[in-house]
């Protein structure tokens, strides 16, 4: 099948400290105008729950189509669960219940 959307997310820093600021962007290249999207990232994953979960409503313009998003890191990083070490961050585009567009990047927490 054919991809409507390539999807690319970076953060600004590939490794973080307690009450960091962590800057996601999250670029969709998308082939068509598509409205009624679903722009979702998510990762940081502890015991199967995701300490960063974020959705939104998009439309997409046909070319490049930037979202940027903030994350602070917990100040006691282990009274939150989140233990030192790599994590994935994941963006995806969903459309009619469908995901047509993924990514994901690493990021380090000390």
């Amino acid at each position: 099948m054919h991809t409507l959307v390539n999807v690319s997310v970076q953060t600004n820093e590939g490794v973080y400290y307690p009450e960091d600021t962590m800057e996601i962007t999250v670029d969709v290249v998308s082939e068509k105008n598509i409205g009624g999207a679903e722009l979702r990232v998510y990762g940081l994953e502890k015991l199967g729950y995701y300490l960063f979960d974020r959705k939104k409503p998009v439309k997409l313009k046909i070319g490049v189509n930037r979202f940027e998003l903030e994350y602070i890191i917990p100040s006691c990083s282990a009274c939150s669960g989140l233990d030192a070490g790599a994590y994935d961050l994941i963006a995806e585009i969903e459309y009619v219940k469908r995901v047509i567009g993924v990514d994901n990047t690493s990021v380090e927490i000390r």
